[in-house]
């Protein structure tokens, strides 16, 4: 049991005395604040409202632990107390005074004898994340430290674990080059948002999330882009829209996602040499594709591997033949996909085996 004595000036001197069980009980029922006049109690012993929020501040182990009792002989002289002596006089200005003081004294006592526990759990929060910690900066370490500080001494209700995982947040965030602007970030967002956002990182990593959503934010500007350069009529289609398939293939089906799709110069060359004009227009400067009078073409493999892994021919072939604008699509134009099919299979570039898949692109059919 502790004692204090508290002297408030031009008012009068009271007792505090301080009852600790050393562990907490299931409810804080004969725990709180007893207050005592000329040796009778008034009203009964318990938490009250202003004391939970001005004294208690989420400290629930200690709600169930602590007993205070409070002797103040001179607030019957104040005329503070009801007639039934059930509790005081709310409007009586004297006893609202005392009891912020009382209050805040309680408060002070309770934090004085949690010493020692904060110290532990501060020790321990810093040995979790002390290794992270000391390769910050000086002034970032000193933040985090801060933040620790701050969290043990104020936010009592915090486990060990709880603060440790915020400061090993806060260590990230200082090592991020956007430092605190996640949080901002955050803030800004509905409860709605958040809750799809605790969905999202539980099944996806942030590197992998990003991953994805850059793969999207691609696709739509390759889609815009293609929206914008069809629309201008006359357009040089080896350079400015050829370009966007080698990238875009997906946009002919799931089938062709895989990265391993690339230009293949050496089919390229077989096709030019069968309409026997090495010095075509344009040629020169876009060597990994066919250009002709109506259409240029574009030719994309993916490798195949034999058992042992080594790389035996090519496993499938992506044909993008693409039309100049006012040209009519039909037989004849389908036709010419075939024939570039046999010759490439003449030349050995294609096996028995290998996939092909031809796409003939105009303004009109």
């Amino acid at each position: 049991m502790q004692t204090v004595e508290v002297i408030i000036p031009n008012i009068g001197k009271l007792k505090i005395l301080h009852i600790d069980t050393l562990k907490a009980d299931k409810t804080t029922k004969q725990h709180g604040i007893a207050w005592w006049v000329l040796n009778r109690a008034v009203g009964d012993c318990q938490w009250r409202g202003s004391d939970y929020q001005r004294i208690l501040d989420g400290r629930t182990s200690e709600a169930k632990r602590y007993t205070f009792i409070v002797q103040a002989d001179f607030l019957n002289e104040y005329d503070a107390i009801k007639e039934d002596w059930s509790w005081f006089k709310e409007d009586n200005e004297t006893w609202k005074f005392v009891r912020s003081i009382v209050q805040d004294k309680i408060k002070d006592m309770i934090f004085q004898s949690n010493q020692a526990e904060r110290e532990n759990k501060r020790r321990y929060i810093i040995e979790n994340v002390g290794s992270a910690v000391n390769t910050l900066p000086p002034m970032s370490k000193d933040r985090v430290e801060t933040f620790v500080n701050e969290v043990v001494d104020k936010c009592p209700n915090f486990g060990e674990q709880e603060i440790v995982q915020l400061a090993k947040i806060l260590t990230t965030l200082e090592k991020s080059k956007s430092r605190y602007g996640l949080l901002e970030v955050l803030h800004n967002q509905d409860t709605h948002d958040l809750d799809a956002l605790h969905e999202v990182l539980n099944q996806w990593t942030i590197g992998m999330a990003k991953i994805v959503l850059d793969e999207i934010q691609n696709r739509l500007k390759l889609i815009n882009e293609l929206k914008a350069k069809i629309q201008v009529a006359g357009i040089n289609e080896v350079h400015e829209l050829q370009p966007l398939f080698e990238k875009g293939l997906w946009m002919f089906g799931p089938q062709f996602e895989s990265i391993e799709f690339t230009s293949n110069k050496g089919m390229t060359a077989v096709i030019r040499d069968l309409f026997g004009d090495k010095n075509g227009k344009g040629t020169l400067n876009r060597p990994d594709f066919v250009i002709l009078p109506d259409s240029s073409i574009g030719f994309y493999a993916r490798s195949s591997y034999d058992e042992d892994y080594n790389e035996d021919g090519v496993e499938h072939v992506v044909i993008v033949d693409l039309k100049t604008t006012g040209l009519s699509l039909g037989a004849k134009e389908k036709d010419q996909v075939w024939k570039y099919v046999k010759e490439l299979k003449r030349k050995g570039h294609i096996k028995q085996t290998t996939k092909v898949d031809g796409f003939i692109l105009g303004d009109q059919i």
